[in-house]
């Protein structure tokens, strides 16, 4: 290859490159903006749920104080409690298995953007070469 060929050549290059990294960072921020979004609509939906939750319990103790004896109160009130524990575990492990699916989506254009900057390299082989 001439001097020439290699200038126009390494022109072609940077150009498909800038407009691949232009694409996949507007790819990046669509996912980055999904995700933002959706964890604020998460965090909403938490509030609203710790909310009725708790006007929830407060009247479920004072309607059961009211009709239960002392002895099952006891138990009745404590077996509420670890209920309510064992379904925060739940919901928190909800929540972390909902994050780690919408985060991959960010991940994934990363990895992209890193296969397309070592195409451009030629550090890497295109799919199909080789065989």
């Amino acid at each position: 290859m001439s001097i020439g060929e290699t200038v126009r050549h390494g022109k072609i290059l940077l150009n498909q490159g800038v407009d691949l990294l232009l694409l996949r960072l507007q790819l990046l921020s669509v996912n980055i903006a999904e995700q933002t979004e959706h964890a604020v609509r998460l965090a909403v939906y938490l509030v609203l749920a710790l909310i009725f939750l708790f006007v929830g319990l407060i009247s479920l103790l004072f309607g059961l104080n009211r009709i239960l004896d002392d002895q099952t109160a006891v138990w009745v009130f404590f077996g509420i409690a670890a209920l309510g524990v064992v379904l925060i575990i739940g919901v928190l492990a909800a929540i972390a298995g909902s994050w780690k699916n919408r985060s991959h989506a960010v991940s994934q254009t990363l990895s992209d953007m890193r296969t397309d900057i070592a195409y451009l390299r030629g550090e890497a082989e295109k799919e199909g070469e080789g065989e």
